[in-house]
């Protein structure tokens, strides 16, 4: 499975542990640019869309998750530590 990640400007230990729950791909965007909401067209190979809210404005966190809607992409919204992102991965039934 290919994720996005939208937000922070470094993952740390969040991509190793994604990789541990079979996470084949992911693209990370850091979302501080202006242009990083005009580009974005969301891959097909993208199966999960995860915004880091405390790390990202509200206009960018608003186009991705426009986007993911439209591609009926599953998006999930959580703080940048792996407790919050891993106890919101298994409650969209995504975890281990």
């Amino acid at each position: 499975m290919d994720i996005l990640i939208v937000g922070a400007d470094n993952l740390g230990s969040i991509e190793k542990n994604l990789k541990l729950m079979d996470i084949a791909k992911i693209v990370h965007i850091t979302g501080r640019n202006t242009a990083d909401r005009k580009c974005c067209s969301l891959s097909p190979a993208i199966k999960l869309v995860l915004i880091l809210t405390d790390f990202v404005n509200h206009n960018t966190a608003k186009v991705y998750k426009k986007q993911a809607k439209l591609s009926g992409i599953p998006l999930i919204c959580a703080k940048r530590s792996w407790s919050s992102i891993e106890k919101k991965l298994c409650a969209a039934g995504l975890g281990i």
